[in-house]
């Protein structure tokens, strides 16, 4: 899957397990999740892209003690994060290192879609435009663009996955996911920009006032 895909999938498996666990589960959150696997593109070729990154086992060890503390609130994330290799890239073409390191064989379904034949760019179109449907109904896309620090945090997807696939158009991102693509990063673009000038504002009032009882 591409990006978009990746994303929608996982905000929409986070949020319906959020809605089952009666937790609000962080939309920045879920979507870094999501895509966070697919920071081994920035260090290519030293780790291969769909190698350990998106392995299952290191995930489940990773989010392991997380789970064990605070299960109902953590479960969205991990459902995010395994979305990516067990869902998005499982059943493309190219398999996915789900059992690394005991199995570091590359794995997929029996029944393979091609990266940007029709039905899966269509597939991942429709996915994405569940998501935008549903981040308005919910009002999700207040939480976006509101102050909260955990906005801040879309800068890791924002500039490991979104950016450098867009600068590789159109020999990566199919023309009809384009468009989709281009309003992902710009939700996560303005979301970011809103919470970090919130902090940076925050941050100068509390050195003013720290300034003014110190002298």
């Amino acid at each position: 899957m591409f990006a978009v895909g990746h994303t929608a999938l996982g905000y929409l498996i986070g949020k319906i397990l959020g809605r089952e666990t009666h937790q609000n589960s962080s939309i920045a959150m879920l979507w870094i999740f999501a895509l966070l696997p697919d920071v081994d593109l920035l260090f290519a070729p030293v780790l291969e892209h769909r190698g350990p990154t998106h392995s299952l086992i290191i995930a489940t060890i990773i989010f392991a003690p997380i789970l064990l503390m605070s299960f109902k609130m953590t479960l969205p994330y991990y459902a995010a994060l395994v979305s990516h290799s067990l869902i998005g890239d499982y059943f493309t073409d190219g398999g996915v290192a789900l059992f690394w390191p005991i199995l570091p064989d590359y794995v997929r379904s029996g029944t393979v879609l091609t990266m940007g034949m029709s039905f899966e760019v269509y597939l991942e179109l429709a996915l994405f435009l569940t998501m935008f449907i549903s981040l308005i109904v919910s009002r999700d896309f207040h939480f976006l663009f509101n102050s909260g620090k955990m906005n801040n945090l879309l800068f890791i997807p924002l500039t490991t996955v979104v950016l450098p696939i867009m600068f590789k158009f159109p020999m990566v991102v199919p023309p009809l996911l384009f468009i989709p693509h281009i309003i992902l990063m710009g939700i996560m673009i303005v979301s970011f920009s809103i919470s970090f000038i919130r902090l940076v504002t925050t941050m100068n009032r509390e050195t003013t006032t720290f300034d003014r009882i110190s002298t």
